[in-house]
């Protein structure tokens, strides 16, 4: 079973969406044989095993431009997962991983990313809620805001903590 992803755009369901750069990534975001393609509006990551799999591809961060933005590690389901969300839940813990690595929580003047980072964790988390919701349309393209808003977020407080 392949691993898919609803796309949106603006608020609404991007079928058309054609993937940059994109390729299939396994544990440690290396780089494994397998297909990236959209069929009928869901991008699809396909492999001939059912490991779990990620993907890594440009995808635009606004005033920052287009970055290389991965998601790994998704068990393939029947449902698709929305591409939004799960890019920002990525960033968003590899920004908690370095803030323990460079232990920033025990920093004093570290307040100020970690209030920042609080922002959009609660973001991305009313995202992935509102996309299992009732697994209904409107609930779907919220999460999927949600989602858009933490990518954005996230990469400021990412930048901001590494700079």
């Amino acid at each position: 079973m392949p691993v898919s992803f609803e796309v949106y755009c603006k608020g609404k369901r991007a079928a058309d969406f054609e993937p940059v750069a994109a390729y299939v990534v396994g544990p440690e975001s290396v780089p494994m044989p397998g297909e990236v393609a959209n069929r009928d509006g869901v991008l699809v990551l396909s492999r001939s095993d059912e490991i779990p799999m990620g993907l890594s591809l440009l995808w635009d961060a606004g005033a920052a431009g287009r970055i290389t933005w991965r998601r790994r590690g998704l068990a393939p389901r029947d449902r698709p997962y929305i591409l939004n969300v799960e890019l920002a839940r990525f960033r968003l813990m590899k920004v908690l991983q370095k803030q323990e690595d460079w232990s920033l929580f025990d920093f004093p003047k570290a307040d100020r990313f970690i209030s920042r980072f609080g922002d959009p964790g609660a973001v991305c988390r009313s995202a992935v809620q509102a996309g299992r919701a009732g697994g209904g349309r409107d609930d779907r393209r919220r999460g999927a805001g949600g989602g858009g808003s933490g990518c954005r977020r996230s990469w400021r407080c990412s930048t901001a903590t590494c700079c």
